[in-house]
């Protein structure tokens, strides 16, 4: 659990809004960013160490810095470390393998460019693997290809990360929406920066009319998910029925898809949700911890939405009163 310094005690990702908001617009920055330093170090992965060890050695003496791995797991560990620039998958006798290792990089980063290497007679590579949005590269293959498969996932990583920066750039005065210039409205409008870029639910808390809406659109907004949709589902508007079928849908094949479907890639907003009835509670603690364990473990089970929860009362004091679940609670 991370804790912003807004309290005492360890609570999961809570941003809390002040009580109440100035008008007097804050003083804008003036100081320019330095400039980024262009990322040039490349995930070498492969069980074999005689390939991993050539494939290490090739990059080297392209100018690039290489870091290598033979297991997922200890991949997903230099992944949750450091930005890689490139990353080479090299187990041609694997499709699930190779699909494991994609989605975890993806889960991980956008701006990592995936290098796929595949056997020449291994058909399923040349059809499948550039379904999982990444490069291929035949054994044998000659040095020029690879150098100019090389450059240009370099290439398109920093496109990315460019975007990325002037994505931020322009949110950052999204932000300015959250008028007030006071030490608890700029630390909130930091807050709502730090938590935006860990995909990893938030519960936001704030008293009625102090705009708590608001922070959760800049939270999304802030994301790597601002291209996706952002969803708002107000728990105090409806019965337990009507939130099972507004959040997972109807089962008919021309029935409603369910924000789960619609939101895939977005945000969800669970507003009021101290307001959510206890029979609807477990079900959505357990959708919650699907979604936390698939961020911690870097996979792509569950659906693919980070939830953003709401609420005017103390959850704490309900859980205690019975009337909120603890393991809701802790998942928010």
């Amino acid at each position: 659990m991370n804790e912003f310094p807004h309290g005492a005690h360890h609570e999961p990702h809570i941003l809390r809004f002040p009580h109440s908001a100035p008008t007097a617009p804050p003083e804008p920055r003036t100081t320019a960013p330095e400039p980024e330093a262009v990322n040039r170090t490349v995930l070498v992965f492969s069980p074999r160490p005689g390939a991993r060890q050539l494939l290490a050695d090739d990059v080297r003496k392209r100018g690039m810095q290489v870091c290598e791995t033979d297991s997922p797991d200890a991949m997903l560990f230099h992944l949750s470390r450091q930005e890689f620039c490139c990353c080479i998958i090299d187990d041609a006798d694997s499709v699930s393998r190779i699909q494991e290792v994609n989605a975890a990089i993806r889960a991980h980063s956008r701006a990592s460019q995936v290098l796929c290497i595949v056997s020449e007679d291994s058909r399923w590579g040349r059809e499948t693997v550039p379904s999982f949005d990444c490069d291929v590269i035949e054994r044998p293959y000659s040095a020029s290809r690879f150098g100019a498969a090389l450059l240009n996932a370099l290439r398109r990583g920093e496109l990315v990360r460019e975007n990325e920066k002037l994505r931020r750039q322009l949110l950052n005065r999204n932000l300015m929406d959250l008028v007030g210039s006071t030490p608890a409205m700029q630390s909130l409008r930091e807050s709502i920066r730090i938590a935006a870029d860990d995909d990893r639910t938030v519960l936001v808390r704030g008293e009625p009319g102090s705009g708590t809406t608001l922070v959760a659109e800049g939270l999304h907004r802030c994301s790597r998910r601002a291209g996706r949709p952002f969803l708002r589902i107000d728990c105090s508007l409806h019965s337990v029925e009507t939130l099972e079928h507004q959040l997972f849908g109807d089962e008919t094949a021309d029935g409603f898809p369910g924000y789960l479907k619609m939101g895939d890639g977005g945000s969800i907003l669970l507003d009021n949700v101290d307001t959510v009835a206890l029979p609807f509670q477990k079900r959505l603690a357990q959708l919650l911890e699907q979604r936390a364990a698939a961020v911690l473990n870097g996979t792509t089970d569950g659906p693919n939405i980070r939830f953003i929860a709401a609420t005017h009362g103390d959850l704490n004091r309900l859980a205690m009163e019975g009337r909120f679940r603890d393991d809701l609670l802790q998942h928010l």
